[in-house]
């Protein structure tokens, strides 16, 4: 999830996107569980990716740095693929 978030906020401030974007291109991606975790939010907090963040990072235990303190072993780089599709077609909407 961490590289994830990664992702998107390095590609939206490279485009130059406005922060409040940010959560609908997020959303567009979450899979699994994130996406249980996005659907369950209600309709104000959704659209603050500060919040969104928050909310997925807490369902998976994570704080903004922990998990790249954690072993980055192979067991949780695979789950972490089932969570956010490839940035490879992201576009800030």
């Amino acid at each position: 999830m961490d590289s994830c978030l990664n992702r998107l906020e390095k590609f939206a401030v490279s485009q130059n996107a406005d922060k409040s974007t940010w959560a609908l291109s997020l959303s567009a991606r979450l899979r699994g569980r994130a996406l249980d975790v996005y659907s369950m939010m209600s309709k104000d907090d959704v659209n603050d990716y500060d919040k969104l963040k928050a909310a997925l990072l807490k369902r998976y235990q994570l704080t903004a740095d922990g998990f790249r303190k954690k072993d980055s072993g192979h067991l949780i780089r695979n789950k972490e693929k089932v969570l956010c599709n490839s940035s490879s077609d992201w576009k800030i909407i």
